[in-house]
């Protein structure tokens, strides 16, 4: 009998209309000018004024449309990072799950040292080591952008361990399954057997692999940016944004609540999202 999905809830239902809402919002940037100041607009409220719907920071520019780039470079960081350590770390996990023994023990012992060090510390070392050596790679237009790839880069590093042990020990259960030593008793090769029958069994662990990477890289990153190490003006995230908003908390509240609003519902909504797929996936 087939298993029945789980039913969907008024959180999901929160959490998809969320999701939906912060991909319109990346959006918005197209149509409104985020860098622009306007000093006789300076310290605007939100829903004071249909021109600024979202209030103006301290030099007069739009938060709307600040808001709007934030989340282009935060959702950027987050699913650049996702993609990479996941491909990574599901590549090394099969691999070490195939290499049973020695090899693929030794193989593990790697992660295992990958989750003893401090991430936060190693994100940042690493994208400072990183940095200067993509400024020497990349034309000077687009010096902004080594930052964003020492980032996506140096949390790719600190994020591919978990997928790592995730897709091992996917791997390990298939191999004692029944119809691994039926195929090879009728005559089936590895490669085989790893494209046709291992990669559709693992498919549903990637994806959950990905999914999880994504809020946790975006919420180590507004970290950063908060604490003035990640992204910097005028690529701006929602840690930024946050990080400006805290100087100005006594006068101008609300640039620092509305980033942090952002970071908190989109971190509610992605989890949200994550414990349904899973629930329907049946993956724990």
């Amino acid at each position: 009998m087939a298993r029945k999905s789980p039913p969907i809830s008024v959180s999901l239902y929160i959490a998809y209309v969320i999701v939906a809402l912060t991909l319109g919002l990346m959006c918005v940037a197209f149509f409104r000018n985020a860098t622009t100041i306007h000093r006789f607009d300076a310290g605007i409220l939100p829903f004071k004024t249909w021109a600024y719907p979202l209030g103006t920071d301290d030099l007069g520019r739009d938060l709307l449309a600040r808001l709007s780039v934030g989340t282009q470079i935060s959702m950027t960081v987050g699913i650049a990072t996702a993609l990479v350590a996941s491909a990574f770390g599901s590549a090394y996990g099969l691999l070490a799950g195939m290499l049973a023994g020695r090899v693929g023990d030794a193989l593990m012992r790697v992660v295992d040292v990958l989750y003893s060090l401090p991430g936060l510390m190693v994100v940042v070392l690493l994208s400072v080591f990183l940095e200067p050596l993509l400024l020497n790679v990349v034309p000077p237009t687009l010096a902004p952008l080594a930052k964003l790839g020492s980032l996506v880069m140096a949390l790719s590093f600190f994020s591919w361990p978990e997928s790592a042990r995730l897709i091992r020990g996917q791997v390990l259960a298939l191999k004692e399954q029944e119809f691994v030593a039926a195929f090879y008793t009728l005559g089936g090769g590895l490669r085989r057997l790893i494209v046709v029958h291992f990669l559709p069994n693992l498919v549903p662990y990637v994806m959950i692999s990905i999914m999880v990477a994504v809020p946790r890289a975006i919420l180590t990153e507004s970290t950063l940016s908060f604490i003035g190490l990640g992204m910097e003006a005028p690529l701006s995230s929602w840690g930024t944004l946050a990080y400006e908003g805290w100087f100005l908390i006594r006068v101008q509240p609300h640039v620092v609540l509305e980033a942090s609003l952002a970071i908190a519902l989109s971190m509610w909504a992605m989890n949200t999202l994550i414990r349904d797929l899973k629930a329907r996936w049946a993956v724990s």
